[in-house]
């Protein structure tokens, strides 16, 4: 008792919480001198009076996340869910553009999927679990689902879906207990439904692939130039004669969008995992999904009509990302910079709890005005090797999400946090 009384009065002050393991135990927080450590906010709010001081910050924050032992994959690995099959079968789930699909709907609650996006379910529904084993056991069958968040209540609320867009998904492994079937989808294509039918109890979609072709590097009115100045601009010159200027080009480039997001990307979270996708179409899918922003913002990335307008969308919102505050009483939690990719999937990553509700959770280094409830546990953790403790909301106790803190002292990082997407509104939503 005493332990928690000291760190919730750390907690509701207004300096921002970094956890170090040893430091815990003690009452005491790190305060940066550790040259393993990640940087203080107070150091960071400090330094960015000092380029030369910002430089050791940025210097000190790589050689931290150059140092992290832990191994990335085992978040994205879900072992959590217990040992899986893997799906069987010589049919895979890429269809060709404008193909039609009957395939059964699965609602992953406040989740818009991309294709590429893991993400971990329970189904416990008996007919969709039925339903999905009969796939799972035809070697023929694709192992496709359509994932749409909003699909299932506009059909209970006798709304037309015709149109909604969502993705389909591929069920890659499953694990059959006697309270739910635990299976991890991957998404495949975007989709437009059709129309939405009832089959014994069933939610069915049929829904029509959408075009996903590689984007052309400059739009049809200024491809318009001669061979020698494609050539000129690809060498980044700039020719005399030719009518449009360099930024135009740029704002059209898929090559070059996707660039400069990803220096945008590295710049605030520090890294960028190695599995993150190279090609300008996967890695706008992947960049969707790791961006802490409304369900209707992800929406509209989804949404999006080409690559180049999801780039360009994803651009803005990196150029405006910031603080993050609680959603119910806005009071500051962090900032988008303390983000960190403790994932190989990235900083933002779904996982399902033992009921069955499905988590999209952001990990940081730092964070403030958080309480800290509950013993540590190490039970269904998300993050092997790391025990969770439940974070709420210092101000208004709006469950936040958790602290996750290391069980073997030598891993690096010795402590994070990671806090639901739902929880967390941005400081750019309050000015749009």
């Amino acid at each position: 008792e005493e332990d928690e009384e000291v760190e919730n009065a750390d907690l509701d002050s207004d300096t921002m919480v970094l956890i170090d393991f040893d430091a815990e135990e003690s009452g005491e927080h790190d305060t940066g001198d550790d040259e393993s450590s990640f940087p203080s906010d107070d150091e960071e709010h400090s330094m960015n009076e000092d380029g030369d001081v910002n430089e050791e910050l940025s210097r000190r924050r790589t050689q931290m996340l150059e140092s992290m032992n832990y191994d990335p994959n085992l978040p994205a690995a879900h072992t959590y869910l217990g040992e899986r099959s893997t799906a069987s079968g010589e049919v895979i789930g890429i269809c060709k553009d404008g193909d039609v699909l009957d395939v059964p709907v699965v609602r992953a609650s406040r989740i818009i999927m991309f294709p590429g996006q893991s993400v971990p379910m329970m189904e416990s529904n008996p007919r969709l679990v039925n339903l999905l084993l009969r796939i799972l056991s035809d070697p023929n069958e694709r192992k496709l689902v359509f994932v749409n968040e909003a699909i299932a209540q506009k059909v209970w609320n006798l709304e037309d879906p015709a149109g909604s867009i969502g993705t389909t998904a591929e069920i890659r492994s499953y694990c059959h207990t006697p309270e739910a079937l635990n299976i991890v989808l991957e998404g495949r294509q975007r989709v437009r439904v059709q129309k939405v039918v009832v089959v014994e109890h069933v939610l069915r979609a049929v829904v029509e692939v959408l075009p996903e072709s590689s984007p052309p590097s400059v739009p049809r009115s200024l491809a318009l130039v001669n061979t020698r100045a494609r050539s000129c601009r690809r060498d980044r010159c700039q020719p005399s004669f030719l009518f449009w200027p360099m930024w135009a080009f740029n704002m059209y480039d898929a090559v070059e969008l996707c660039d400069r997001a990803k220096k945008l990307f590295s710049a605030i979270t520090g890294n960028i995992p190695v599995a993150c996708p190279q090609h300008p179409v996967a890695f706008s899918f992947w960049l969707s999904s790791n961006l802490v922003l409304k369900v209707l913002d992800h929406q509209k990335l989804l949404e999006a009509h080409s690559t180049v307008a999801r780039l360009r969308m994803l651009i803005n919102f990196l150029e405006r990302m910031g603080a993050m505050t609680c959603i119910r009483c806005r009071i500051n939690i962090c900032d988008y910079k303390q983000s960190f990719c403790m994932s190989a999937e990235g900083p933002v990553s779904v996982y399902v709890n033992p009921a069955g509700v499905v988590h999209s959770t952001v990990t940081f280094y730092a964070a403030r005005n958080l309480r800290l409830i509950g013993e540590r546990s190490t039970q269904h953790s998300w993050f092997p090797g790391y025990a969770w403790r439940i974070a709420v909301c210092a101000n208004c106790g709006t469950h936040m999400g958790w602290r996750f803190s290391c069980v073997k002292e030598d891993s690096i990082p010795r402590s994070f946090w990671g806090l639901c997407r739902d929880s967390l509104r941005s400081s750019m939503d309050a000015t749009a």
